[in-house]
Order: structure tokens, then sequence, then C-alpha cells
């Protein structure tokens, strides 16, 4: 895995992109969550909510095409699943594709294009529709 997207992934980049060493943000989210469990408002301090894209699913949000493998490891499923809620609650076009096996990163894989080509092309379809 490459160190950044490791950073990414641990939240250490979020540490540092905010301030937030002691107690970190990163720190503050790991106790907060479990895989079954999405983020909420209160899980965090008002100053740091604009980073997390789910307190602002209003109905002026772009339509959204959101991509989430089920074996991922690093976000779980259940906040795009969440988002994907908020937003349509929210009156926004928006797709949810679900890759089967697939984990974080997953399009960057060797053969991803090959494995992943016909919802890539869903992707490819939402971007004509709401780009024309």
């Amino acid at each position: 895995m490459l160190l950044a997207r490791l950073y990414l992934q641990l939240g250490t980049f979020l540490d540092y992109y905010t301030g937030a060493h002691s107690p970190s943000i990163s720190q503050v989210l790991r106790s907060s969550l479990s895989p079954d469990r999405t983020l909420v408002e209160s899980d965090l301090p008002e100053s740091y909510r604009a980073l997390f894209p789910q307190f602002a699913a209003k109905d002026a949000w772009p339509p959204t095409m959101l991509f989430h493998g089920k074996d991922d490891s690093a976000v779980p499923i259940e906040e795009s699943r969440n988002l994907k809620a908020l937003l349509d609650t929210a009156g926004v076009d928006v797709e949810l594709l679900e890759f089967e096996g697939a984990e974080h990163s997953f399009d960057y894989e060797a053969g991803a294009e090959a494995r992943w080509g016909a919802e890539f092309e869903v992707a490819k379809d939402f971007l004509h529709r709401n780009l024309a």
C-alpha cells in the first residue's frame, strides 16, 4: 500500500490537516465508531463537521455517484449507504454502486477496468446525463 493512502486510511492525515493531536481527531473517530455504526454529528467537535460530507447533505448538493467496495476495511460501506439515504431524502440525484468482494481503492488494482468495466460504464452514463 502506498504510504499516503495508509496515512489517509489510518486517519493520520486528518490529524495533521486539522492540527488536532491531543486528542487527535482520528482517536476521537476510532473511539466512537464500529463497522456497524455510522458517524453522527455529535461524534465530532463542531469545528470539524464541515470535513464530513454527510453533515452537508442538502437539496443544493450536486448529482452524486458513490462507489464502494463491499469488503472495504478502511471505510465501512454503511457510510456510503447512509450518505445515499441522506441525499435521497434531500431530493438529490444520487446512485450508489456496491462492488462485491472489493476492498478500499479497488479501482487502483491491476485489471480493475476489465473486472468492473460494466459498472464503470454506468458511471460514464451518469456523468453524461448530469454534465451534458
